[in-house]
């Protein structure tokens, strides 16, 4: 496999992430593969972004997460009162070798290969 550069974005992250990937050919044959450091930094990005006040001034949205040596990340999301609870699941290894799919993970973000971002420019 070759490793390549690309860029995730959406909300709510404020800024593109850029991370290392494999394209995914062998398990899901769709998306990419990131490496267990690299799934967690789009996390903490995820889990790091601001939040918006609620009208009465508060600020009604918390993110969190926790990683299990199983290979697996829990997201859970607190909004409005809503309490949402996700996770991502390796696609391959375990005990921090772990391989992610972003087929798999619990965002709908959009991924672009870092080469057509500098080629469109």
């Amino acid at each position: 496999m070759t490793m390549e550069k690309i860029t995730i974005s959406g909300y709510p992250l404020p800024a593109p992430v850029t991370l290392d990937a494999d394209v995914d050919d062998h398990i899901f044959a769709d998306g990419w593969l990131l490496a267990h450091d690299d799934a967690q930094k789009l996390i903490e990005a995820w889990c790091d972004a601001p939040t918006d006040l609620s009208p009465d001034g508060s600020d009604d949205v918390r993110r969190t997460w926790s990683y299990s040596e199983l290979g697996l990340f829990v997201t859970v999301l607190y909004l409005d009162g809503e309490l949402s609870i996700d996770h991502w699941e390796s696609a391959e290894g375990s005990e921090g070798y772990d391989i992610y799919s972003t087929t798999t993970m619990p965002f709908d973000f959009t991924i672009h290969p870092a080469s057509c971002a500098e080629a469109a420019r």
